[in-house]
């Protein structure tokens, strides 16, 4: 029996998180391959109407690529912004919200193609660059601050094994097809065909065809 064991945080108000609240918080991020989206989430607290935020992102280009940012589902209404790509190391996500309460949401999906070698640790740093509520209140501690950072271990692309990649040709016992014997005056015309018996000649006409499998019939 085996048991799997994940640590999920809770972070403080005002404060962000990567991955699923729940379960595996970051499925294994292959090297040259684009990931899945991983969620980026905010801690509001209790009776909070978040008014508008600014995160920024920064990474090592060589390590690691930045492909795409969305919005997360948590996020209800009013603009939302985004820039992966314009600068090299870095990307900014935030919005204007007309008023979302929620005590924790998925603010952001973001997509990486890790560039590191397979076994690297790789950085995603966070700048928590505005955040406040609909009247203008700070969230949390004083701004500008560093937020939660996104590391992971490069994982190697699987490889197929040759077994797995070449299916095993396929053998037929011969011994156990049936066969009919033929006739005797069927015997003395395949003696006439003046060659080595052909296989599966039936009608003794020294072809193998399809009017053999209509002679057994």
């Amino acid at each position: 029996a085996s048991v799997s064991f994940f640590a999920n945080t809770v972070p403080a108000v005002g404060e962000l998180d990567w991955g699923q609240p729940t379960g595996l918080p970051v499925s294994g991020l292959v090297a040259n391959q684009r990931s899945a989206p991983i969620p980026l989430r905010l801690r509001l607290g209790p009776n909070t109407i978040l008014g508008g935020v600014e995160i920024k992102l920064r990474y090592d280009p060589a390590a690691v690529e930045v492909v795409s940012i969305s919005q997360g589902a948590g996020w209800a209404n009013g603009p939302f912004f985004k820039t992966a790509g314009d600068v090299l190391g870095a990307a900014t996500l935030g919005g204007i919200s007309t008023g979302i309460a929620a005590e924790e949401l998925e603010l952001a999906l973001v997509e990486v193609r890790p560039l590191a070698a397979a076994g690297s640790v790789v950085t995603i740093t966070t700048e928590v660059n505005s955040l406040f509520t609909t009247d203008l209140s700070g969230i949390g501690a004083a701004v500008p601050r560093s937020g939660q950072a996104l590391q992971f271990v490069v994982v190697g692309p699987q490889r197929r094994s040759a077994e797995a990649a070449e299916p095993a040709a396929e053998t037929v016992d011969w011994s156990s097809v049936p066969h009919t014997s033929a006739p005797a005056a069927v015997r003395a015309r395949r003696a006439d065909c003046g060659t080595d018996p052909v296989l599966g000649d039936a009608n003794a006409d020294c072809v193998f065809s399809l009017d053999d499998a209509l002679f057994t019939q």
